[in-house]
């Protein structure tokens, strides 16, 4: 029997990412877009560009400190230097 009843998901699509921040799809999209929500950092893209990626925990920290950056690269800071980054360096087309 797996004793893992529940993996965290570090990474979503948009309809994950809306559905974890309550904020629309659409209203991402204008982030990202925009520079609020750093490449590499908020989100990533995989399949030549095609397909993107949100980091919800950034994500999350990013909205609970929108009024505070200072705080909120302090959690940047946390997550680049975690096992759970290891992948931003890599080439996303090795790992599919």
């Amino acid at each position: 029997m797996d004793n893992l009843k529940y993996t965290p998901r570090i990474y979503g699509d948009k309809n994950v990412a809306s559905l974890t921040t309550g904020l629309s799809a659409e209203l991402l999209k204008r982030w990202r877009l925009d520079g609020r929500l750093k490449k590499n950092i908020h989100w990533i893209s995989l399949a030549g560009g095609s397909k993107v990626l949100y980091c919800l925990p950034l994500l999350v920290d990013y909205l609970k400190n929108i009024e505070f950056p200072k705080e909120h690269e302090k959690a940047i800071q946390a997550f680049m230097a975690s096992p759970w980054a290891y992948v931003l360096g890599k080439d996303f087309g090795e790992l599919q």
